[in-house]
């Protein structure tokens, strides 16, 4: 939903007259909003619920959705040896593509489920390309160049030129929780409260229709 969250926050802001100002913020990864938030730079932040698990003493924590993490690989591999790929660990038929991925390490968290599923899956494929975002990481998928793990909600993002170079494969149970957190102190406020009652509303409906909207244009492939 990137480029989609900011638009939805500030449309619920000006609704509510008692709000008479908004600053905004973007970080690369979900431990940099943590850091925001106990560094009080934030005052509410959506990240990985992982990178705050611990801090439910302090924070209120309300989970939002859980994000689909897909694995995308240039159409020009076989989707008969890309499963078989994935299933005997062996790259079938050798093809180059496979043997590089694409790793996040800017995205901290996201990039250690990246790097643990290719240890495991494809043994034999190597973090040869290094990203700061999922998007350069795609670029260099679409080129035909290496695999890559992408959030399902970003697909419909992609420009077409992109989009049609690609598989997407549905790897089952990769994915991350995505939460909206808040220090807990906030929670006497009653605007405050509605204020973040009705970004929670929105960005979960906002989720699904992305998440529809994604997987309505692709021939999604699911490996079990």
């Amino acid at each position: 939903m990137q480029g989609r969250i900011e638009g939805l926050i500030a449309k619920i802001g000006v609704e509510i007259p008692s709000i008479t100002s908004m600053n905004f913020a973007r970080f690369e990864d979900s431990s940099q909003v943590a850091e925001a938030l106990f560094s009080h730079k934030i005052n509410i932040g959506i990240l990985s619920s992982e990178n705050i698990s611990g801090q439910r003493g302090s924070l209120k924590i309300m989970d939002l959705y859980s994000e689909e993490r897909l694995w995308a690989v240039p159409r020009s591999v076989p989707t008969s040896d890309v499963i078989e790929s994935s299933r005997t660990a062996k790259n079938i038929n050798s093809h180059p593509a496979l043997t590089k991925y694409v790793s996040t390490p800017a995205l901290t968290t996201w990039n250690v489920g990246t790097v643990n599923w290719y240890r495991d899956k494809l043994p034999f494929s190597e973090s040869y390309f290094k990203a700061t975002t999922h998007f350069s990481a795609i670029q260099m998928v679409s080129a035909g160049l290496a695999s890559c793990h992408i959030p399902a909600t970003l697909i419909a993002n992609l420009p077409k030129s992109v989009k049609q170079n690609l598989n997407f494969f549905d790897i089952d149970g990769a994915g991350r929780s995505i939460c909206l957190a808040f220090p807990k102190h906030f929670c006497s406020s009653r605007v405050f409260m509605d204020f973040v009652g009705k970004c929670r509303s929105t960005l979960r409906q906002q989720y699904d229709l992305t998440r529809q909207e994604a997987l309505l244009e692709l021939d999604l492939i699911v490996i079990k």
